[in-house]
């Protein structure tokens, strides 16, 4: 028995029969994965990168400092992101729509957000609901949403 359950015979006809079927079985299974990579979207592993790299206290206001990689392999002409604003007693502070704009392909870039009269100390937790706007070449909003990767260096919970 071969690998595939197919009884061998070790001479003349039989080898060459067991030759054949496995050339046919072989061709079958290349063809079966190429046909899946054909189905499968360009891009599709890529990811948008959201990092809320620091949150830091400016006078009254809290400024959060967030870093986009365009990972998607297409430019974003212009991103917009619906946030919430958790306290840290979990209840939603605020829900705001930060603009990223655009994205180069492959770019990383930091924008930074004034929270107006928010304490850095007290937010609990930052979610980002929505992907608001995502334009560019076969791109939509679902699109970006899909593709969110989101990380947290400030010590806060960030993500989608």
């Amino acid at each position: 028995m071969d690998r595939f359950g197919i009884a061998v015979r070790r001479g003349g006809f039989g080898l060459i029969l067991h030759a054949i079927v496995m050339a046919f079985l072989g061709l079958a299974n290349a063809g079966a994965a190429f046909s899946q990579a054909a189905e499968k979207p360009a891009g599709s592993d890529a990811r948008l990168g959201l990092e809320l790299n620091d949150l830091l206290q400016k006078g009254p206001d809290c400024r959060l400092s967030i870093v986009l990689h365009n990972g998607i392999g297409t430019d974003i002409a212009d991103l917009a992101l619906e946030l919430v604003v958790f306290a840290d007693d979990r209840r939603v502070d605020r829900i705001l729509v930060v603009k990223g704009g655009h994205l180069p392909a492959g770019a990383t870039r930091v924008r930074q957000f004034d929270l107006k009269d928010r304490d850095c100390a007290t937010i609990g937790r930052l979610l980002v609901n929505d992907v608001t706007r995502c334009e560019g070449e076969g791109l939509a909003p679902a699109t970006c949403l899909g593709a969110l990767a989101t990380t947290s260096r400030a010590g806060t919970p960030f993500g989608s």
